[in-house]
């Protein structure tokens, strides 16, 4: 398993966690993400769009 493989397990467990656990895991998908990105600000990209796809979902 490699680390895409990790994250998209994370991603996929964001439809299936607790509202609570999903808050705990926004930073660790931001971590395991990062060296897919280029920059800071990029990073604080992945983390926006992710709390964006979660409040969608949980709407």
């Amino acid at each position: 398993m490699d680390r895409h493989d990790l994250l998209e397990m994370c991603l996929v467990s964001l439809l299936v966690l607790p509202e609570v656990e999903l808050i705990r895991l926004l930073p660790t998908l931001a971590m395991l993400a990062d060296p897919y990105l280029a920059s800071p600000q990029d990073h604080q990209e992945l983390c926006e769009t992710i709390q964006r796809c979660l409040a969608e979902h949980l709407a």
